[in-house]
């Protein structure tokens, strides 16, 4: 593949993240402030934000060119945030939706990083 070839598919991996990011964080947002829990903010900020921020960055990296560095940081940010709820979710060993989330956003956000143009 071209290097513009893999810019398009980047920026459709980094959409398609986006926008179940955006769904997986509705929805825990909803949970989270429904629950009776007076401390319920300090940990959904604790636990979902470093997910939020990566969330962002796909939107960010849909829309722009950002610098490699931007980009690497982004990739690997998301290897580990997913990768740390993939880790508790197999801890708990069962399956759920949120779980295929984690690996196919794993996998997704690891071959972005392959493909991620060095310029």
């Amino acid at each position: 593949m071209s290097g513009g070839s893999n810019e398009v598919l980047i920026r459709i991996i980094a959409g398609v993240l986006a926008i179940i990011g955006a769904f997986w964080g509705f929805l825990l947002f909803a949970i989270f402030n429904s629950e009776g829990n007076p401390n319920r903010v300090a940990f959904f900020v604790l636990t979902a934000g470093p997910g939020y921020l990566v969330t962002a960055g796909y939107f960010l990296r849909t829309v722009f060119y950002l610098k490699y560095e931007l980009r690497v940081a982004l990739w690997i940010a998301s290897i580990l945030v997913h990768g740390f709820w993939l880790s508790i979710g197999l801890l708990d060993a069962r399956p759920s939706e949120a779980m295929l989330w984690w690996i196919s956003a794993e996998v997704a956000s690891i071959i972005a990083l392959w493909m991620e143009p060095k310029k």
